[in-house]
């Protein structure tokens, strides 16, 4: 494994990443964002709505009834006179139409005899009568009546709506901030200069239709303009000027409306705290006109007047999901200004979002190693419900809105990215504990463990398992004859190779012993083909060590030659040792035997000796008998085979030894003979001399037993 340091990336690198794009996103406030306020916004309304307490505004409605008893609507300027006068006399303060009067109403007596001059008698005696609009502008004379005007977009050189009190402002001009249009369309000259009061009944839904703020204060062609409810709390109270507090950059911190202080965002507006429609606030105008109206009723109150029958659609859509008719929103506004019960955007709303997410990353941050997912999203939770629970208190108790819902989403969001970002660090950490431990035990071992943590527990199962047994020869006597340095460089280069192979087969290993390497197959992971795999092992082994010793040997070097042995049995696999140490291990006979094989090699003068228990199970490896083997210390015998190549096994060698071999198994008189042959045909190889030498000492049969190690 190389040596140096292994550098990790920057393992919050991401998290840091969203958090500063939550902070900017925050900041800048993009269309979701919004959306996002408006959703909780519409939700804290309809979980807490205003609560009504009675005001001095009432709303006189021309509604549906009111159409059936006096007519079609609009009605002449006549009926709206008797209204207004009916209104004075009952003593209301303060008379507010949210209707315009643009045009000459039709229906006066003067307009109907501009088109009867072929009646020119009749016209004259018209021409006589009082005019409706007069009789609207006497009525209005005697009382405090506010009018409105509808700002608007246009080229158009109209003549600008009469302005009928001014602005005392405490700081810089407060139009930049303000909502400027170019135009405006006004009532009659003469209606508009009988009110005590005009003003602009303009307000903007927002993208979904619904109307959550009510500005107090529009800009014209560079010129402030109140609305009409400002201008009729200015008339109730009877004051002449406003008196405007605006911040450096001309945000208006505060509006004076007589003794009213009025906080509004810095264009003005007012967030809007509904009540559901109540029936209480509406006095319809067909009673009014039937003088079935009290006093009581009237007296002393805004009267705002306007359509509230479907038909005429001056609807507004409010929080609550349901349309109310456009005049209970100026009804509404009005109320909240004059009991202060209106809200207001909580003032540190960006300071305060930018806290909960850095101190929420933060918190994240240090217990995303101590927790697991699970305990991080519940402590992810409990900030949330904090943010919640503040939200509604701001909300509920001290009027001022807060959006719970953009801070929430951001920490769900950082949330799942540290989650991600501890998930990869973790399969980096698990790919680089593969990689490292991988130098130090099997990767299939490694991979098991990763998987199955739960192994790493003490004890054992038994288990069919096959197991390769290495060992050089005469590595000792080279050391003799090299420089350390050289050894060791050359025995590493031959045992990585060798580990190489055994792991290409998906074998486990079991232990390197100085030049000796110990493989298992079918541990920790079931192989049902383990015999083959072994077997495939162990003819990949001999081949590179063969290579391997040419290599050195075309080099001067007299490296020695590899002894493998083979076995399959069943044997107790798993974790020995002590609770504090222990190794994963294979306990039984058939490591022994796989041991003694390997050894036996040395006496046969071969390289690969395969006990019967692994070759008998695969039909597709080629090998010659070696004999039964009773090993040292053993009473029962095994059958061992030499394991060869396709290409050694086809051999004439190979076939001339099976036919000695099976005259001597048989113990026939003639086997002698049979090996005495083929030493003389074959005087190299040296399991043939080793059977001529056994038979020529009256050792008959393939019995043979082993007096060593």
């Amino acid at each position: 494994m190389n040596s140096k340091t292994i550098k990790k990336p920057y393992k919050y690198f991401w998290t840091i990443i969203v958090l500063i794009s939550a902070l900017i996103i925050q900041i800048y406030s993009p269309r979701f964002i919004i959306r996002l306020g408006h959703s909780s916004y519409d939700l804290f309304q309809q979980l807490q709505p205003r609560i009504y307490q009675p005001a001095p505004v009432k709303i006189l409605a021309i509604d549906n009834k009111s159409l059936e008893k006096i007519g079609q609507f609009p009605w002449s300027r006549k009926v709206i006179a008797d209204i207004v006068e009916k209104l004075t006399s009952l003593g209301a303060s303060v008379i507010v139409f949210d209707m315009m009067f643009s045009e000459k109403d039709r229906t006066s007596a003067t307009e109907i005899a501009k088109h009867l001059a072929q009646y020119p008698m009749l016209a004259a005696k018209l021409a006589t009568l009082p005019d409706n609009d007069d009789m609207l502008v006497s009525a209005m004379q005697k009382t405090k009546v506010v009018t409105g005007f509808m700002l608007k977009e246009s080229s158009e050189n109209a003549p600008l709506p009469v302005l009928k009190k001014g602005f005392m402002i405490k700081g810089n001009s407060a139009l930049p901030t303000l909502t400027c249009l170019s135009n405006a369309i006004s009532n009659l000259p003469k209606i508009e200069q009988a009110a005590k009061g005009n003003g602009t009944f303009a307000y903007f839904p927002d993208e979904d239709g619904i109307i959550r703020k009510a500005p107090l204060l529009m800009c014209l062609q560079d010129k402030p303009y109140p609305s009409i409810t400002s201008e009729a709390l200015r008339l109730f109270q009877e004051k002449k000027a406003y008196m405007l507090e605006t911040s450096t950059d001309g945000s208006i911190d505060n509006i004076q409306i007589g003794n009213l202080s009025i906080y509004p965002n810095p264009s003005s507006e007012i967030l809007l705290h509904y009540t559901h429609t109540l029936a209480s606030r509406y006095i319809p105008a067909w009673k009014l006109l039937d003088n079935q109206i009290s006093i009581e009723e009237i007296k002393n109150k805004i009267i705002y007047i306007g359509v509230t029958a479907s038909a005429l659609k001056d609807m507004r859509f409010t929080p609550f999901g349901y349309n109310v008719p456009g005049v209970e929103v100026h009804a509404q506004l009005a109320e909240q200004l004059l009991q202060n019960s209106y809200l207001s955007y909580f003032e540190w709303t960006d300071e305060l979002n930018i806290c909960l997410l850095m101190i929420a990353w933060g918190l994240f941050y240090f217990f995303n190693s101590k927790m697991n997912a699970v305990s991080l999203a519940f402590f992810g939770s409990i900030i949330i419900i904090f943010i919640i629970c503040v939200s509604w208190y701001l909300f509920t108790i001290e009027k001022q809105f807060f959006d719970p819902l953009s801070p929430s989403l951001f920490i769900v969001l950082l949330f799942i990215v540290f989650i991600l970002q501890k998930q990869w660090q973790t399969e980096g950490e698990k790919r680089w504990l593969r990689e490292a431990f991988g130098h130090y035990i099997s990767p299939n071992r490694v991979k098991y463990l990763i998987e199955n943590p739960e192994s790493l527990t003490l004890g054992g199962e038994y288990r069919e398992c096959s197991f390769v047994m290495t060992d050089l020869a005469n590595f000792t006597a080279l050391m003799e004859k090299h420089p350390p340095h050289e050894c060791v460089s050359m025995l590493n280069h031959y045992l990585d190779g060798m580990i190489n192979i055994a792991f290409k087969y998906n074998g486990t290993l079991d232990r390197i012993v100085g030049d000796a390497v110990a493989v298992i197959f079918s541990a920790p992971i079931i192989q049902k083909n383990h015999q083959q795999l072994a077997l495939e092992c162990a003819l990949a082994m001999d081949a590179y060590a063969m290579q391997f010793a040419k290599d050195k040997g075309d080099k001067g070097i007299k490296f020695g030659i590899t002894r493998i042995g083979v076995c399959s049995g069943k044997v107790l696999v798993g974790n020995f040792g002590g609770e504090h140490m222990f190794d994963y291990r294979a306990l039984g006979d058939p490591i022994n035997t796989a041991s003694r094989l390997e050894s036996v090699n040395k006496q046969f003068g071969t390289r690969l000796c395969v006990a019967d228990s692994t070759i008998g199970h695969c039909e597709n490896f080629k090998s010659r008998p070696v004999g039964w083997l009773v090993l040292k210390g053993k009473q029962e015998k095994i059958k061992a085979f030499e394991l060869l190549t396709e290409e050694e096994f086809n051999s004439p060698l190979i076939q001339d030894y099976l036919l000695a071999y099976h005259k001597m198994e048989q113990q026939t008189p003639d086997a002698v003979d049979e090996f005495s042959k083929l030493v003389a045909k074959y005087p190299n190889d040296p399991l043939i001399n080793y059977h001529f030498q056994r038979l020529q000492q009256q050792q008959i049969g393939s019995t043979i037993v082993l007096t060593s190690k």
